[in-house]
């Protein structure tokens, strides 16, 4: 009959009300068992918990009597760090407000990114069954292999989403034919309320009229946050876009921004 011993966990980060807990296990148990019954005592996740006894690492697959570093008998003290977390304050152009997210400071950036997704998944959603390409990049910047303990600036703090949706296709000019590679111009069009942290991207002929590529726009309102009244117009620098108007006409070049301003602003 395999004999029950009874152990004492710290808490070392003082997550519990109490500064320790009681748990009674068979000695041929592993640690990873062990911790199962921490969690049923204390109802703190196992998966966040790393065990010492006297220093000493318990791995998980150890067992609690064939340890070769240490022995640990009934009565023994066992020291519990659980894993630290941090509040990530996430402001988003698809929210209408931040909203916060708890990450443990070993994700990866990835798995910030996510779960940011995760917040927002009807708009994603939206945006694929439309076709529409769609990226998510953070500000500050990030590799998404970094974990968010290495990426100090993050750790606690805030970060700010930064949208992009690019369509494909888009207006020929004179309505006729597709856009051609001696003709395409690449388009940067940023609605103006969302202050740079949504971009769209889409290529069209120099010679496309304005009135094509709100044409092109309204298709997607709902993905492109656009106000369901198309009640919006365009700017490229000083310039007010008129409908009957081509690119051409104002001078337009690859890759230039133009902003997408609403009429009530």
């Amino acid at each position: 009959m395999e004999e029950i011993i009874e152990l004492t966990i710290e808490d070392s980060r003082r997550t519990w009300r109490c500064e320790f807990c009681k748990v009674k296990v068979g000695v041929y148990r592993n640690f990873r068992e062990v911790k199962e019954a921490i969690q049923r005592v204390s109802g703190v996740e196992a998966s966040g918990k790393t065990l010492y006894f006297n220093g000493i690492l318990l791995e998980d697959h150890e067992c609690i009597f064939s340890h070769e570093e240490c022995t640990i008998l009934d009565g023994s003290w066992i020291q519990m760090d659980v894993a630290p977390v941090v509040t990530i304050q996430v402001s988003s152009p698809l929210t209408l407000t931040q909203f916060a997210l708890v990450m443990n400071p070993e994700d990866k950036v990835r798995f910030l990114k996510e779960n940011i997704r995760n917040k927002t998944e009807s708009w994603w959603k939206l945006a694929a069954d439309a076709g529409v390409e769609a990226h998510l990049t953070l500000s500050p910047p990030m590799s998404d292999n970094h974990t968010l303990r290495y990426c100090e600036q993050l750790t606690n703090g805030f970060v700010q989403c930064q949208i992009e949706a690019v369509l494909r296709g888009g207006g020929s000019g004179g309505g006729s034919g597709g856009v051609t590679v001696a003709n395409r111009l690449e388009l940067v069009i940023s609605p103006k309320r969302k202050r740079g942290n949504f971009m769209i991207k889409m290529q069209v002929e120099g010679s496309v009229l304005v009135r094509e590529i709100r044409g092109i726009l309204d298709q997607y309102d709902k993905v492109l946050l656009i106000r369901e009244d198309h009640s919006y117009f365009l700017t490229h620098g000083d310039d007010v876009l008129l409908d009957n108007r081509s690119l051409q006409d104002y001078g337009i070049q690859n890759g230039d921004k133009i902003d997408l301003v609403d009429q009530l602003d």
